[in-house]
């Protein structure tokens, strides 16, 4: 089985028993790794990154999720150290000198707000009824392609999660040339795709990405990682079998695993 390097500690104590939890799941179903990969702007070191609505949320000291995972290490565990960043555009240059400062295994780069516009969060979820649809996806995915070209990130994180409350553009606007423009994208810069099992435990109710573009990143021999984006111990490689099995069908071969930023390849077979 591949690695699960999307997991989240936030939802329970940042100490070494609780990533041990999830890596006792991990075990049971098959992996040898795992990685953390909290959400900047959890810390007060990334304070001013994103937004006004994000500062205000937490102010948690990012050495302290170091030491811990470094901890965890120390204790055996197979653990790696990452960050999920959220991409905006006129804080670029404030972002690439945060992620400069810490030794990260991996980075994640994703895109959650437009503006001040939290669209995947169930509290900003009534805005979806008062926007255009199509031209949220426009949006969304204009910001995810500054994000690719930015090469600030290692790994391009649940690549469809627009979809996340299953509105969708109607029938006849075809997005195809949208998502493979993007996908040719992360071709040119060389970053990696993640399949994400998480919407399948959210209203979409589907694997991110859905199986065009999935199949795209089969086209365009995109490296690839299977992540859960688990935020609690049960969900730690949930779904992994269906993704893998997704992945073999549009002739995905490898998956990526990570160690101080460098990649190295193995056979998903």
């Amino acid at each position: 089985m591949p690695y699960d390097y999307h997991l989240h500690l936030e939802n329970g104590p940042c100490n070494t028993d609780w990533i041990n939890n999830f890596y006792q799941t991990a075990q049971k179903r098959g992996l040898r790794e795992i990685g953390f990969s909290e959400h900047a702007y959890r810390f007060r070191q990334a304070r001013g990154l994103l937004n006004s609505q994000a500062d205000a949320m937490y102010d948690e000291d990012i050495e302290e999720y170091i030491a811990t995972i470094k901890a965890a290490r120390q204790m055996g565990l197979p653990v790696r150290l990452g960050i999920e960043m959220d991409y905006v555009a006129s804080r670029e240059a404030g972002i690439r000198d945060f992620l400069a400062s810490f030794p990260w295994d991996y980075i994640i780069g994703s895109v959650h707000w437009i503006e001040d516009w939290g669209f995947d969060l169930p509290s900003h979820a009534h805005e979806w009824r008062e926007r255009d649809v199509v031209d949220v996806y426009y949006t969304y995915y204009e910001i995810l392609q500054q994000a690719i070209r930015s090469q600030l990130f290692d790994i391009i994180g649940h690549f469809d999660v627009i979809k996340v409350f299953g509105y969708r553009p109607p029938v006849n606007i075809n997005m195809s040339a949208v998502y493979e423009s993007t996908v040719r994208l992360m071709k040119d810069y060389d970053t990696v795709f993640e399949i994400s099992t998480a919407g399948l435990r959210k209203p979409v109710r589907e694997i991110y990405p859905a199986m065009d573009i999935l199949t795209l990143v089969a086209k365009h021999r995109l490296p690839v990682v299977v992540s859960s984006d688990a935020h609690y111990p049960a969900d730690v490689g949930r779904d992994f079998e269906l993704a893998l099995q997704l992945a073999r069908d549009v002739g995905i071969k490898t998956v990526v695993r990570f160690e101080n930023r460098q990649r190295y390849y193995e056979d998903l077979s």
